[in-house]
């Protein structure tokens, strides 16, 4: 199966956003809310 996409510059909008970078928490912290999120039944999770 293949699939072919094409743009043209009428098909999309380019936004500049200004703000501060995202970085993600240290490996620790990481692993200690994964084992949090892991212990919760959940059928959808949202993060925000």
């Amino acid at each position: 199966m293949t699939f072919s996409y094409e743009f043209t510059e009428a098909d999309f909008k380019v936004f500049t956003l200004l703000g501060k970078l995202v970085k993600g928490k240290p490996l620790k912290h990481t692993i200690q809310i994964a084992e949090r999120i892991s212990r919760i039944d959940l059928d959808i999770l949202a993060v925000q």
